[in-house]
């Protein structure tokens, strides 16, 4: 998120929507890395069937988080300057290393 953050060259005092946006990213990050962490409660190795669940509830959960990061993102723009979104829309594959 810093290096985003300077990248974009936001500096202090941050954009009112920055820290809403930058909790979005942290959550769902963390959100996702649970969902793709995630064991079987038996530790048992899994079924066919099981095994596209499992797979369906963790893109469900990555989903999910880009959905939320999406929308951070889009309540952010308009904080910024037109070079800032500029920026900000060239290198949001940061954003994404992150999820």
């Amino acid at each position: 998120m810093t290096r985003f953050r300077d990248e974009i060259g936001i500096g202090q005092p941050e954009p009112a929507n920055w820290t809403g946006f930058a909790e979005s990213v942290r959550s769902a990050a963390a959100a996702d890395r649970r969902a793709f962490t995630e064991q079987t409660p038996s530790n048992e190795p899994l079924d066919a069937v099981a095994l596209v669940r499992q797979q369906e509830r963790r893109l469900s959960a990555r989903i999910a988080a880009l959905r939320y990061v999406a929308t951070a993102f889009t309540r952010l723009l308009p904080d910024l300057t037109e070079q800032q979104r500029k920026v900000a829309n060239e290198r949001f594959s940061l954003i994404l290393e992150v999820l």
